[in-house]
């Protein structure tokens, strides 16, 4: 379970993010921090994709 705790939102501590998405969208869903994401997306689409 993926639990996201930012410091600047109060009330947001340890809410369960990829499950309340995963159940609004029907589908499952991951959830990767900034930097790894942009990372996955230029490996697969980017200047970098196979």
């Amino acid at each position: 379970m993926t639990l996201l705790s930012p410091v600047t939102l109060p009330g947001w501590q340890d809410f369960p993010v990829a499950g309340k998405l995963a159940d609004r969208l029907g589908m499952p869903v991951l959830v990767e921090n900034d930097a790894a994401a942009a990372t996955i997306g230029e490996r697969l689409y980017g200047v970098g994709a196979a």
